[in-house]
């Protein structure tokens, strides 16, 4: 029987996309097959999941080289100066455009979404996660500002001081 015209059953002569399917589909199958269920204290998802885990540690460590590699020799290949800072000016030019483009876009369906609000009031004043500055206060009292303070004087008390009897800046 033939699949696709002169194509036989055989799946290495199939095209590639049609053995990647083939494969999710195995996968698939696998899977369910193998449940949550134990075989003699073995679990066969744990052993999916190493080959899974090994399988993109060694595709991470390809990736590096095959991308350095790639960038050596287009750069290598471009020839002259000249051709690399048209290049660079390209790829810069590209790099703004999509960054402004992106940013636009968010800001325009931010402002014609506008999530977090429901009914022109904010979703957190609804459902009651609102607390008044007071109680803020009385809540968090005493636990100082903390590392990121927007206060300067803040890194003064976390710097020690050579000489212990000089005055900081806050104290």
């Amino acid at each position: 029987m033939a699949i696709g015209g002169n194509r036989t059953l055989r799946p290495w002569r199939w095209a590639l996309h049609w053995q990647i399917a083939l494969a999710l589909l195995l996968g698939v199958a696998a899977g369910l097959a193998a449940g949550e269920r134990e075989i003699a204290g073995f679990s066969p998802v744990s052993a999916f999941a190493f080959l899974g885990t090994l399988f993109l540690r060694a595709l991470k460590m390809v990736i590096v080289p095959l991308l350095a590699g790639s960038i050596i020799s287009g750069v290598a290949g471009l020839g002259s100066a000249r051709t690399l800072g048209r290049l660079f000016g390209r790829t810069f030019a590209w790099y703004i455009s999509t960054s402004l483009l992106a940013i636009l876009t968010g800001l325009l369906l931010v402002n014609l979404i506008r999530p977090g609000i429901v009914d022109g009031v904010p979703v957190g004043q609804s459902m009651g996660l609102v607390a008044e500055t007071a109680e803020l206060g009385e809540e968090l009292g005493g636990r100082g500002p903390g590392i990121w303070s927007t206060s300067s004087c803040a890194w003064c008390r976390k710097i020690p001081s050579p000489r212990p009897a000089r005055a900081r800046c806050c104290r």
